[in-house]
């Protein structure tokens, strides 16, 4: 589980974010909602480690993967809860959670992340020590993650999909896609490596597009690109800022449902944004909803959280509800509120 406490951060003297605090399990898509500058991207930069700030974010990892006698020293025991948190936006106090605390030393590591012209526009955050290899599968025994090539003791590796996919290398979508392996990649490329990427590429339905160059692709077809890359990667926590921007609507029901089956086999975390509301009440296992103050306006199942009175309260937007031939509840805007309302 993904525990975020009293995360507060800003630009300047601009606060945008004030004391969030918020849990996101295993195994479940948490999608963020909020209006334009609420900060809901920086929430998501925050997570991944490329936005300083204050308070907590913490990620019991749960049992560690056995790696072998001759690196089960460094690890904190087989079957034994670890934690590694990340305080003012660098990791921190890795260990187990029995008793665990945040200290000042920092894991080896860190996180990176690349540029819109860059080959991998992902966070690349520690992972615990050893190597695994990909099973090419999602489902069935635990997929591989590779570890970092810095090292370091976080038992944990982060994918981040920024909102802008633009890229400006000469790459094909295999080789994009590819470097979601980073980690684990060497002067020769393993076959485990090969067939992950394969194997993501063909579970979002792009194994088409592998011997194309990335900049011919249309931004739908490039999103998906990239999605594969942060996927290839298994990490254990995925944040996703605006997956399915670029896509048609019968894309974005076919990622989400995707997104939902692919976050439970992985057992990672997923925490996205997404704007439409209704998509987001359907697909998400729970809602964070944040004022535009930057306050947790809501959290909890979407049940309890997408009702009229929050859709007026921070969306400043009449609406109406109703159930659908599928019992589906929905809420149809209708208006924009009288400022007061």
């Amino acid at each position: 589980m993904l525990c975020v406490r009293n995360l507060s951060c800003g630009y300047g003297s601009r606060a945008v974010l004030d004391h969030v605090s918020f849990t996101a399990p295993r195994g479940q898509v948490t999608v963020v909602l909020g209006v334009n500058g609420s900060g809901k991207t920086t929430l998501l930069r925050c997570l991944a480690g490329l936005k300083r700030h204050e308070g907590l974010v913490e990620l019991a990892t749960g049992p560690r993967p056995k790696w072998g006698d001759e690196r089960s020293d460094s690890l904190s025991g087989e079957g034994e809860p670890a934690v590694c948190a990340v305080a003012d936006g660098e990791p921190v106090g890795c260990g187990p959670s029995d008793g665990a605390r945040v200290g000042d030393g920092h894991c080896a590591g860190g996180a990176s992340a690349g540029g819109a012209s860059g080959a991998d526009p992902f966070v690349s955050q520690a992972s615990g020590e050893g190597s695994s290899v990909c099973d090419p599968a999602f489902a069935g025994s635990p997929a591989g993650r590779p570890s970092s090539p810095r090292g370091g003791g976080c038992a944990y590796n982060v994918s981040f999909l920024q909102q802008d996919t633009s890229c400006s290398a000469d790459l094909l979508a295999f080789e994009v896609v590819l470097l979601g392996r980073l980690a684990s990649l060497r002067l020769r490329v393993s076959d485990d490596d090969l067939a992950c990427a394969q194997a993501t590429m063909e579970r979002l339905g792009i194994a088409d597009l592998a011997e194309r160059r990335i900049g011919q692709l249309s931004g739908g077809q490039r999103q998906l690109v990239f999605i594969a890359q942060a996927l290839a990667k298994r990490p254990d926590v995925l944040v996703m800022d605006e997956p399915t921007s670029a896509l048609d609507l019968r894309r974005r029901f076919v990622l989400l449902d995707l997104l939902r089956s692919v976050t439970a086999e992985m057992g990672c975390v997923t925490v996205a944004t997404l704007h439409h509301l209704d998509l987001a009440a359907r697909y998400a296992d729970q809602l964070l909803v944040l004022d535009a103050a930057g306050r947790v306006h809501a959290h909890g199942a979407p049940d309890e959280v997408y009702v009229e009175d929050m859709v007026r309260q921070v969306y400043g937007v009449s609406c109406e509800r109703f159930t659908d031939a599928d019992g589906r509840r929905h809420l149809v805007a209708l208006s924009a509120c009288a400022r007061g309302d």
